[in-house]
C-alpha cells in the first residue's frame, strides 16, 4: 500500500470540464509525490444535475469520481481516512448555496483544503473590456453579482465556514474573486498562467530571432470584431506596409504571430506564408527586437519578456478598437502610433532603447510578486502543501 499524500482536484465550476482538466499539468502534481484524483461535485447543484445527469467524461485516463449526493462524499472521505494518508483538496470556485454543505463537510472532517484563483486578466483590468458580447447582459450580470456579493457580506453563506488552509492567488487582483473567509497568513502568491508559459517556453530557431513581431488579432475575421466591418485586404496591406517601414529603420525583418483562431488558408490570402508563425507567440516575443500590436492581450507577454512595445491605431479602425488601444497605452505609459502618420526614425530607435518597457510596477501588480519563487505555479502549490504536512508531523 502506498503512503503517498492524496491530491484531490475538486471540479466545482460550471465551465467546460475538459477545459478544467486542461488548466494544469498533472505531471507536476505527481512529480511532487502526490497521488492525483478528481472529484466532480457539480452534481450537488440540483439544477445542473437535472440537465447533465447523463454527463460522462470522454477519452481520459484520469481518476475522476462524479458526485450528486453529499452522503456519497461522506462515504468516500471515510474510506480515504482508513488509508491513513495525508489528504489535500483544491477548489477553484466560490462559496454558494449549492456547495456550502460540501465545504462545511470537509471542514468538519478536518481535511486540509485550498482555494486557487488565477483568473485576473491584465488585459481586462487595464482596458475594462468585457468578454461578453452583449453589453446589456453584462450590466445585468454586474447588478446580480453586486446583490449576490451583498448577500455574502451579510454572512448568510459564509456563516460557520472557517475558511481554507491556503488561498493560492496568481496576483493580488485575484483576491477580489475569493468569497471565503480568508486569513492573511493563508494567502500564497504564485503568478499568472502567462508567467508559467514563459517559464516553460522553448528557444526558437536563430532565423526567427531579432525580428519585429506583429501580434495579429485577426480583427477582420474574429467573432468579436468582424461586425465592425474591417476590409481584410486593406487592413493587412496597411499592416504589411507599416511593418516594412519599421523594419527598414531598424535593419531587420518582420514576423506575424498569427492569432490562435486564425485560419491558415485565410491568412495565406493576405500574408506571405514564410512571414506567418502559429502557436509560438511568447517564444517569438522572447527573442524579438520590437513587439507591435493594436491592443492584443499578448502585450502582457511582451512585458514578461521585457521587450519594447509599440501600439498602433488607424483612422480606418472603429472607435471601439482605438479606444481600447489608448487605454492600454495609458496603463503601459507608452504612446500610440497612428499608422497613417510619417514614421520618425528617432522615435523608433528611441523606443528600442527604452528600458522603461520593463514596467516593474505593472509586472509586480499583474504578473508576479517580487518574492514569489521562480517556479511553475503548481510546483509552488505542491511544495506548500508538502511543507504543511511535514510540519503537522513535528
Amino acid at each position: 500500500m502506498t503512503n503517498k499524500p492524496i491530491f484531490i482536484w475538486v471540479i466545482d465550476q460550471f465551465g467546460s470540464p475538459q477545459q478544467t482538466l486542461a488548466n494544469y499539468n498533472n505531471d507536476i502534481i505527481t512529480k511532487n509525490g502526490f497521488e492525483l484524483r478528481f472529484w466532480d461535485v457539480r452534481g450537488l447543484h440540483k439544477g445542473w444535475y437535472k440537465q447533465n445527469k447523463n454527463f460522462a467524461y470522454i477519452d481520459t485516463n484520469l481518476d475522476i469520481t462524479m458526485f450528486s449526493a453529499l452522503e456519497d462524499i461522506k462515504q468516500s472521505i471515510t474510506q480515504l481516512k482508513k488509508e491513513k494518508r495525508d489528504i489535500f483538496l483544491l477548489l477553484s470556485g466560490k462559496i454558494a448555496f449549492w456547495n456550502r454543505p460540501f465545504i462545511k463537510l470537509i471542514e468538519t472532517e478536518q481535511l486540509t483544503y485550498g482555494v486557487r484563483r488565477n483568473r485576473a486578466s491584465f488585459y481586462d483590468a487595464t482596458t475594462g473590456k468585457s468578454s461578453s458580447k452583449d453589453a446589456i447582459t453584462s450590466k445585468t450580470k454586474k447588478i446580480i453579482n453586486n446583490l449576490y456579493s451583498a448577500t455574502l457580506e451579510a454572512g448568510i453563506i459564509r456563516l460557520g465556514i472557517k475558511g481554507p488552509n491556503f488561498v493560492f492567488l496568481g496576483t493580488k487582483h485575484d483576491q477580489a474573486s475569493v468569497n471565503y473567509p480568508v486569513s492573511t497568513k493563508s494567502i500564497i502568491y504564485t503568478h499568472t498562467k502567462d508567467y508559467d508559459r514563459y517559464l516553460n517556453s522553448e528557444d526558437v530557431d536563430e532565423s526567427l530571432r531579432n525580428k519585429v513581431v506583429f501580434i495579429d488579432q485577426y480583427l477582420p475575421y474574429h467573432a468579436e470584431t468582424k461586425h465592425l466591418g474591417l476590409n481584410a485586404d486593406l487592413f493587412y496591406n496597411e499592416i504589411v506596409a507599416f511593418l516594412n517601414n519599421i523594419c527598414n529603420i531598424i535593419g531587420t525583418t518582420y514576423i506575424i504571430a498569427a492569432h490562435p483562431a486564425a485560419s491558415v488558408d485565410v491568412m495565406k490570402k493576405h500574408i506571405d506564408e514564410e512571414k506567418l508563425q502559429y502557436g509560438n507567440t511568447l517564444e517569438l516575443l522572447k527573442y524579438c527586437k520590437l513587439a507591435i500590436s493594436i491592443n492584443s492581450s499578448a502585450a502582457l507577454a511582451a512585458i514578461i519578456c521585457k521587450k519594447p512595445i509599440l501600439l498602433i491605431k488607424s483612422e480606418k479602425y472603429h472607435n471601439s478598437i482605438n479606444n481600447i488601444t489608448d487605454i492600454l497605452a495609458q496603463k503601459l505609459s507608452i504612446e500610440t502610433f497612428l499608422i497613417e502618420n510619417e514614421i520618425k526614425k528617432q522615435s523608433i530607435l528611441g523606443l528600442l532603447n527604452n528600458s522603461a518597457t520593463e514596467k516593474t510596477s505593472l509586472f509586480e501588480e499583474y504578473i508576479k510578486q517580487p518574492l514569489t519563487a521562480q517556479k511553475l505555479e503548481f510546483d509552488i502549490i505542491c511544495e506548500t502543501i508538502n511543507t504543511h504536512f511535514k510540519q503537522l508531523l513535528q
